[in-house]
């Protein structure tokens, strides 16, 4: 749930973007693919980063 929200900015850029005709072949899939490798560090680290947190608290 935490990345959910993270991937509307770059399919929205990539749309109006390749719509305007301002992005080269292959800049939208590149924005796309950030966004999701992004969105799979954020899911991989969040269980450890959540334990952290919560193991300071106590």
């Amino acid at each position: 749930m935490s990345t959910a929200a993270q991937l509307g900015v770059p399919v929205g850029a990539a749309a109006l973007g390749k719509t305007m005709g301002v992005l080269e072949s292959g800049e939208p899939t590149a924005m796309l693919l950030g966004a999701l490798i992004t969105i799979a560090a954020v899911a991989a680290f969040s269980n450890r980063l959540i334990r952290l947190v919560t193991a300071d608290a106590v």
